[in-house]
């Protein structure tokens, strides 16, 4: 009898956990996940499939610290997602040799984070790991860093000096937005999947541009020829920057390429882009006019939104497909379309104000 009433208790027990899964949902996992797991000290844990240990969330107060390498017995090897996310204590971390991972966002908004000391084994950074870290300087990432995610180290406005290791050959978009002070990125000639030409990085064939590393760039700036794709982010946040050109051979503008260039009022699109991604070119509140290339098929989500200077945009027969969203916050714009093209279509369909171009009119008359 007591055997069954302690499976009854089980089954329901296990039957909850159930229910509290589907109604909280994939948002609630990691919360939950957060409820069961571990504490040692100052630190939340869990156990990976290896019997390591995973830093789930840090709650202690003091300003410097080193992570402990094992917690209840239990080797150290990851810090997990926003574990030490905006402890804006801390001024000091060293990471001791067994982590080999640092998940997304784990130091995100350490805004008086001035040393971190990163020990060889450490093989991963995630995705704006290290953004928003105001008070970092300088960093030297280990030999054994194979992979550094998207915008690691976005917003570390006080970062002047950083070497990516020739181990390093996984780089996410821009690791660098918005690293205003950025004067030196070391980084080996032979190096086997990046290189660097002036002050554009680029992968080790030279077709992918991942970002311009320039703390300001001249009002007038010419991308250089030879490349296919410019990278997500590559030039976000470029405030100086008035006027772009793009280099024919380009086939595609990522996401967040341009976003932010505040002062940006011209931008010259060459024939054979075939895409222009999300939020390309949001947020750039001078641009008054643009051509785009017979040739585009695609416009991305935000692609340009809050470009409120914008007048005027034509777009060709051969685009099919145009987010909703694309030209949201562009309260004077007229687009130029073809008559019965897709653009048209989208236009009637989103209430946007459009013309015929008057060669167009011409033809028809």
């Amino acid at each position: 009898m007591y055997w069954r009433k302690r499976m009854r208790r089980r089954l329901i027990a296990a039957g909850l956990l159930c229910l509290a899964l589907c109604a909280l949902g994939i948002w609630g996992v990691p919360k939950l996940i957060r409820l069961l797991s571990a504490r040692a000290g100052d630190y939340t844990y869990v156990l990976l499939d290896d019997g390591t240990a995973e830093i789930r969330q840090y709650y202690g107060t003091e300003s410097e610290i080193t992570i402990p390498d094992t917690l209840d017995g239990h080797t150290v090897s990851c810090i997990g997602e926003k574990a030490f996310f905006w402890r804006i204590r801390l001024t000091g971390v060293t990471v001791p040799k067994g982590i080999c991972t640092i998940g997304p966002g784990a130091f995100t908004g350490c805004v008086r984070l001035t040393t971190l000391n990163l020990e060889s084994g450490l093989t991963a950074i995630g995705d704006e790991a290290f953004s928003e870290c105001h008070s970092l300087k300088s960093l030297v990432i280990p030999e054994s860093v194979t992979a550094i995610g998207s915008r690691a180290f976005s917003g570390c406005t006080s970062l002047t000096e950083i070497n990516i290791p020739d181990g390093a050959v996984s780089i996410g978009a821009n690791p660098f937005v918005k690293c205003r002070n950025l004067k030196k990125l070391s980084l080996s000639p032979e190096h086997p999947a990046l290189k660097r030409m002036d002050d554009d990085l680029y992968d080790r064939e030279g077709s992918l541009l991942i970002c311009n590393l320039a703390a300001a760039l001249p009002s007038s700036y010419a991308i250089p020829p030879g490349i296919a794709w410019i990278g997500d982010s590559a030039f976000c946040e470029k405030r100086q920057l008035e006027e772009i050109t793009i280099p024919d051979g380009v086939v595609e503008i990522r996401d967040f390429a341009f976003s932010g260039c505040a002062s940006l009022k011209r931008a010259a699109f060459p024939m054979g882009l075939t895409s222009i991604g999300n939020v390309a070119f949001s947020e750039c509140a001078c641009l008054s006019e643009i051509i785009l290339p017979d040739g585009l098929t695609d416009i991305g989500y935000l692609a340009f939104y809050g470009c409120a200077s914008l007048t005027g945009a034509v777009i060709p027969d051969s685009v099919t497909a145009i987010d909703d969203s694309a030209f949201i916050g562009c309260p004077n714009l007229v687009l130029t379309v073809g008559p019965g093209s897709y653009a048209e279509r989208y236009c009637i369909r989103n209430e946007l104000e459009y013309q015929y171009s008057a060669d167009t009119e011409l033809a028809i008359s």
